[in-house]
């Protein structure tokens, strides 16, 4: 999930105007064709969570998480036209090291999405291109909540909802919108047991059942192996129930992060040597949980500050670039590796070379 998959310093739709508007008049000023040329960096990792056919109209409050087959595959073309190599993340950290100049581009899923496999995979196979899903265990398993993908099962099917002592109506999808965005912002701020437990009562109350919800929307065990075997996939780490690192102790952060390893490796007798920090933000990404990753042998740990890669020293806390929903179009992806990333998110994880 990106670090916010609903929410909101300011409302999703305002946010996604105010960039759309920023990218028009960047597209304007050709800034995709002179950014590269005065910008330092070497490579960009993408983050995706769902490949597949558009929405239709309504309720779809994630549809930010998912691209189009049709993106996924002119994105591939796009950067080759580009000249940008599309590498794994091995290749992509002994590049760096060596100090290769060729710029190159990796493709990264997060969570386990069931279209990781069934779209994407095929697709980027055709292609001949390498990715990496960082799969979040419990997920998998069933066993976690996944707030965002439960509290919209919930809206969908309730007729009202109770949080936080406000019941609200749930006549028509706008007011499933308004409901999604009201309850989300709050539920997010929630500590992880808390967050939890208030999630699971909202589906008790609704009829929704979360494993069962989740084996709809999540991978197998059996697909996950399918993509461990494929020499073009790597399969990381994602924690088991995908919390905010940040929030937990020293204790229950190495259990999340070394469960969700040990999980993966138990289904795929591959023990996965990279990782992604769920949501990713520097409020869910410590510096502490950046040295429990480099404390337990990561070779690459990628958050969701946004950035370019400009050489080695942090390879605990790699930035990486947001391919999602709302921005679909061969401009947009010019512009987001242009280096633009790199020069308007100064948000950075103070961490030490490694």
């Amino acid at each position: 999930m990106p670090r916010i998959p609903v929410g909101f310093a300011m409302t999703s739709t305002l946010k996604t105007r105010l960039f759309r508007a920023g990218f028009s008049t960047l597209a304007a000023l050709r800034a995709d064709v002179w950014l590269p040329a005065v910008t330092d960096w070497r490579g960009v990792v993408l983050t995706m969570h769902r490949v597949r056919p558009a929405p239709a109209e309504g309720f779809a409050p994630n549809a930010h998480l998912e691209i189009t087959p049709e993106f996924l595959e002119l994105a591939v073309g796009r950067l080759r036209r580009r000249g940008i190599a599309l590498v794994g993340l091995d290749e992509a950290k002994a590049r760096l090291a060596a100090g290769d100049r060729e710029r190159f581009a990796v493709l990264t899923f997060d969570d386990g999405y069931a279209d990781n496999h069934d779209v994407a995979w095929p697709i980027l196979n055709r292609l001949g291109v390498p990715f990496t899903v960082f799969v979040a265990s419990g997920m998998v398993d069933g066993t976690a909540s996944a707030w965002w993908l439960t509290l919209e099962e919930v809206l969908r099917r309730a007729d009202t909802v109770d949080f936080a002592g406000t019941r609200r109506r749930l006549a028509s999808d706008a007011d499933r919108h308004r409901a999604f965005r009201a309850i989300a912002r709050p539920l997010r701020a929630l500590g992880e047991a808390k967050r939890d437990a208030a999630v699971r009562t909202l589906a008790a109350a609704a009829g929704v059942d979360i494993p069962a919800l989740l084996a709809r929307e999540m991978m197998d065990w059996d697909a996950v192996r399918r993509l461990a075997a494929d020499p073009l996939v790597t399969i990381g780490g994602h924690t088991v129930d995908h919390p905010s690192l940040a929030a937990l102790s020293t204790e229950e952060a190495r259990r999340e992060i070394v469960g969700g390893l040990d999980r993966i490796e138990a289904e795929t007798g591959r023990r996965p040597r990279h990782f992604a920090y769920p949501y990713g933000s520097p409020r869910d990404v410590s510096v502490r949980d950046v040295e429990l990753a480099r404390s337990l042998g990561l070779e690459v740990a990628v958050t969701t500050s946004a950035g370019m890669l400009s050489g080695t020293g942090r390879n605990a806390a790699w930035p990486r670039v947001s391919l999602n929903g709302n921005f679909q179009c061969g401009r947009d992806l010019d512009l987001l590796v242009s280096g633009l990333p790199q020069l308007l998110d100064r948000r950075r994880l103070a961490v030490a070379a490694g």
